[in-house]
């Protein structure tokens, strides 16, 4: 997935999150699937596309080598997320998976970075998994970001512009009902 990784993150991740509101997740391979998802991640970013990007890292403790393929993933990915973390121990995946998954669907929604390094992945741990949290999307504007027909009586044709958040907050209705006579 490393060279399609990016395009096909960002169709189908704005897809998913725009269409449904739902969360979507891609991993790229290592420091040059990173750099190739870059582009599409900024366009996430921009976009607010609730997105979980993972990459495999090299096994801690081999980065002062600079083994083949190896990169700061964390450093690389930050300018382009909401929030980037590398795991350290194999018992703290569960709590920072879920972790990531509010960050990226809390309200301004966008992408967040996990690099997860082979000694990791390979490390076989006791974990309890805790019960499912809701995370809620949903959030009202201020009352005076909304203005009524009252604000503006003499209007004729009176407009609200929006931006793309009010389909994935589910909030269509709410600026033209504040426009009805």
């Amino acid at each position: 997935m490393c060279l399609a990784a990016g395009s096909g993150c960002r169709c189908y991740g704005r897809w998913l999150c725009t269409a449904s509101g739902k969360l979507a997740a891609c991993n790229v391979h290592v420091a040059p699937g990173l750099g190739n998802a870059m582009g599409s991640l900024y366009t996430a970013h921009m976009s607010g596309s609730p997105l979980i990007i993972t990459a495999g890292q090299q096994e801690q403790g081999h980065g002062l080598t600079e083994p083949l393929l190896y990169g700061p993933l964390v450093e690389m990915a930050r300018p382009v997320v909401k929030w980037a973390f590398e795991i350290s121990r194999v018992e703290d995946l569960p709590r920072v998976i879920r972790r990531a998954a509010k960050i990226a669907t809390t309200a301004p929604t966008g992408p967040v970075f996990l690099s997860l390094p082979g000694d990791v992945l390979n490390a076989v741990a006791g974990v309890e998994l805790a019960t499912a949290t809701r995370v809620d999307t949903l959030c009202n504007p201020p009352r005076r970001a909304v203005s009524d027909r009252r604000a503006h009586p003499s209007a004729n044709n009176p407009m609200i512009l929006v931006g793309s958040e009010i389909i994935s907050s589910d909030a269509q209705r709410k600026p033209s009902n504040s426009l009805k006579r």
